[in-house]
């Protein structure tokens, strides 16, 4: 039967054709395979994120660089660990005005749109909210870019009366130095912030962008809230994104999606 059936694609069109037909009997209780078939109901295999796909008690937070949320919004939508997050932060998403984005759940707060002013298309920014936050929360919305032409610094978000979130993408040849104080005027005066994206500093290794960029965080008491021993965040090994907050987080993370070339990172508090 299992050679008969190998290469059919339906049951529509199938008929048994016996004078008799016998169907088979379920196994014995003591039959090896009833013993090896309840065995494995005790050992099922539990995926590495199966918490993250599950409604949180807490807040959770996931950023992506999504390198074009046009070709990946599926992939956002089909997602659980995205769907059942709070905020979704995007950086480089690639979005223009006239494009229209339905993430069922999820209102867009905030988001910042390549422009015609600029050649390259590979920037951008966005902060989405679980409409069940949406009802409860007042918003202000935040949306920056600055653009040069070496590259440009896209920042979409909010602040609220109990916490600023911020989705930063900072494309790879715009100057640092001119990025900082545009990150600055963003995170002074909170008592609680989150900042997260694609800052295209290699925080692996040691350089004079990495410290300029931790030493302002520092100011502000800002520090990163993934984990010690996470050293990647991109399929090629570098550690260009994270998430930075000024308070301790239950847990922060890695998620491996393959929405994108980059890894999405998650925390909850």
């Amino acid at each position: 039967m299992y050679v008969a059936c190998s290469k059919v694609t339906t049951a529509a069109v199938l008929f048994i054709i016996a004078k008799k037909f016998i169907p088979t009997t379920a196994p014995d209780p003591k039959d090896d395979i009833a013993i090896e078939l309840k065995r494995l109901e005790t050992v099922k295999l539990k995926p590495k994120f199966y918490e993250q796909r599950l409604p949180c008690t807490t807040m959770k937070i996931i950023s992506n660089n999504v390198q074009s949320l046009n070709a990946h919004v599926t992939h956002i939508t089909n997602d659980q660990v995205y769907m059942t997050s709070d905020i979704i932060l995007l950086s480089e998403t690639w979005t223009t005005e006239n494009q229209q984005f339905d993430i069922p759940g999820f209102t867009e707060i905030a988001r910042v749109n390549i422009t015609e002013l600029t050649s390259s298309r590979a920037y951008g920014a966005m902060c989405l909210v679980n409409d069940k936050l949406n009802q409860s929360t007042t918003f202000k919305k935040i949306q920056l870019l600055n653009t040069s032409n070496e590259g440009s610094i896209s920042i979409a978000g909010f602040t609220s009366p109990t916490l600023p979130v911020l989705s930063v993408y900072i494309s790879p040849k715009f100057k640092l130095d001119d990025a900082l104080p545009i990150i600055e005027s963003c995170i002074s005066n909170n008592k609680r912030i989150i900042l997260a994206g694609d800052f295209n500093v290699d925080f692996n290794i040691e350089s004079s962008a990495r410290t300029k960029l931790l030493q302002l965080l520092d100011i502000y008491n800002m520090h990163t809230a993934m984990p010690d021993d996470m050293k990647s965040t991109t399929n090629n090994g570098t550690f260009i994104d994270n998430v930075f907050t000024n308070f301790t987080v239950q847990e922060g993370g890695r998620y491996i999606s393959f929405t994108s070339y980059h890894d999405p990172l998650y925390i909850t508090f």
